[in-house]
């Protein structure tokens, strides 16, 4: 069995690569038809990967390393084995939703190569052992990505957009290019493993101000970079704007390449443990992220683009559980969010075709909120304070118990977990004629949901760190000043607790109207559906430099 863990695992990476290459040439053989090809490599590539995930955990595998001596090396561990089967189940997915969605679009079969490539190069990044060849992969996503987001290349817009993407994802590599140029220079190694063996925090570099451990420079920039391809704020900008791409691509993306920040965060994992300063820094931009993602997604009109921006927030929320020190809860997170992300773009198709058919405009819309007649419910504010605020909060602390006396974490995942319940008790309240069966039944489903949230917050540490004592250090080292977290804290709760006496005076007391606000509300709607401005100030700068490049090129005579 040892010998099969290390034989099969260079066949599986180069199953998607035979896949491009043999449709490629089937093209030429037998046509539109060699989309089949593909076809049969994506199964292929499914079930090698099902087996390999099988014997793996099933012989208690742990770090397997293959050609460790050339640049070549295959590093697999129980993240990259956990996150292959997730890219070639998704991948299989996308490649049977593509056969009819885009069998009439032109370049059915350059569709399939780019696709089969696409995914070799995700794998490419999950396995490799060499940081030289991971960068070329990191460096290759956004590239592929690009040609398959301009795939329908006769309309001007999807060039601009794509650019925004392209663009992002090469500043993204700066940063990890950078920590390239600090380990070789400082460890002397492109061995990944070796690397994460034998890094230590007693190496120091001179800056103009002061010295500074590399093992947390090091780190940094590779959160930064992780930060950046994630669609974290304000680098948010491709994301949202990449919706003139083929929609399976789109289901692609955000189910699995916009995760590729939160793997390499993981994948670097240990190196953590002497970089606190980038951990605060992915939980600041993550939280950022998240609220700022959540609300741009509610003032959406166009079913896409408010899928976008919900997986901007949850990619804030993955980042903050990253910087919170709960690297295997992000992973999982990352498949689950990718599981039903993918389902729902691919679902968006119909609900488009759907909707062009009838009326596009809603019932129910974010403005009915503010404008139409309040409720004319009736409700105690006492009963609706226990069973909104209060109840939630009580089950929450009981499941998190444990985990709020450990660290700070688990205080931010007992709040989280907290606005999850107010508002999913006060939809019930405010959607329906309120049984207290029904409400009995949706608590006791809220918490059985944050059990299994729990159950696989400990799954997932067991299966993918062998080795307990990393996690507890890295939570010890998530930490931020408890004065600070405190009133940050206080603060968040302040402002949820006022929003939700607005909402509950709006909605059944009728005693509060926002209609007096409509002007501050106008402007922060203006704000919020021109995202903040930032694709404005992403158009007007992007020309001048697009205008500078053809002005030095003219002067080089290029």
């Amino acid at each position: 069995m040892g010998n099969f863990l290390y034989i099969f695992i260079p066949f599986i990476f180069l199953i998607p690569l035979l896949s491009m290459i043999a449709t490629l040439i089937g093209f030429f053989k037998i046509g539109k038809e060699s989309y089949k090809i593909s076809l049969f490599f994506a199964y292929l590539a499914f079930f090698a990967s099902c087996v390999y995930t099988l014997g793996f955990f099933l012989f208690d595998a742990k770090n397997i390393e293959i050609f460790s001596d050339t640049i070549f090396c295959i590093y697999v561990t129980p993240l990259s084995v956990a996150v292959l089967l997730f890219v070639s189940l998704v991948s299989l997915v996308i490649h049977l939703y593509s056969v009819k969605y885009m069998f009439d679009e032109e370049g059915y079969i350059r569709y399939f190569v780019l696709l089969d490539m696409m995914i070799w190069v995700i794998f490419g990044l999950i396995l490799s052992g060499n940081l030289i060849i991971m960068f070329g992969f990191w460096h290759m996503i956004g590239v592929v990505l690009y040609f398959l987001l301009v795939h329908n290349f006769k309309r001007k817009q999807t060039y601009k957009y794509g650019f925004y993407t392209l663009f992002i994802h090469m500043l993204a590599d700066i940063p990890f290019l950078a920590a390239l140029y600090l380990i070789f220079n400082y460890y002397h190694t492109f061995n990944l493993h070796l690397f994460l063996s034998s890094v230590s925090d007693i190496l120091y570099r001179n800056t103009l101000f002061t010295e500074i451990p590399v093992a947390s420079l090091i780190a940094m920039l590779i959160m930064i970079s992780a930060l950046m391809k994630s669609a974290q704020f304000p680098f948010h900008i491709w994301l949202p704007f990449t919706l003139e791409g083929p929609n399976p691509i789109s289901a692609l993306m955000h189910a699995g390449i916009v995760n590729a920040g939160a793997f390499l965060a993981n994948r670097f994992a240990p190196l953590f443990l002497f970089g606190e300063s980038a951990l605060h820094l992915a939980f600041m931009v993550g939280f950022a992220t998240a609220v700022i993602g959540s609300y741009l997604m509610i003032v959406q009109n166009d079913i896409k683009k408010a899928l976008a921006y919900s997986t901007m927030g949850q990619m804030g929320y993955m980042m903050l559980e990253i910087g919170s020190g709960a690297f295997a809860l992000a992973v999982y997170h990352m498949m689950v969010h990718g599981i039903f992300k993918a389902s729902l773009f691919l679902g968006s198709g119909g609900v488009i075709s759907q909707a062009r058919e009838s009326s596009n405009i809603s019932n129910k819309s974010l403005f009915d909120f503010y404008f139409k007649k309040p409720s004319s419910k009736k409700i105690s504010f006492l009963m609706f304070a226990l069973s909104t605020l209060v109840l939630p909060a009580f089950i929450a602390f009981v499941i998190f118990s444990s985990n709020i006396s450990m660290s700070q974490s688990g205080i931010v995942f007992f709040f989280f977990a907290w606005v999850f319940g107010v508002a999913t008790l006060f939809s019930l309240y405010k959607h329906s004629t309120v049984i207290l069966r029904y409400f009995l039944v949706a608590s006791l489903l809220y918490a059985l949901a944050l059990v299994f949230y729990l159950f696989a917050e400990h799954f997932f540490n067991a299966l993918l760190f062998t080795n307990p004592h990393i996690l507890e250090k890295i939570y010890l080292k998530a930490k931020i000043p408890e004065g600070i977290f405190y009133i940050l804290t206080g603060i968040v709760i302040f402002i949820y607790i006022v929003n939700w006496f607005f909402a509950y005076c709006r909605v059944f007391k009728k005693c509060f109207d926002f209609r007096y606000f409509t002007k501050i509300y106008n402007v922060i709607y203006r704000v919020l559906v021109r995202d903040l401005y930032f694709l404005d100030f992403a158009s007007k700068y992007s020309k001048k430099m697009i205008n500078f490049s053809i002005y030095i090129n003219k002067k080089l005579k290029f």
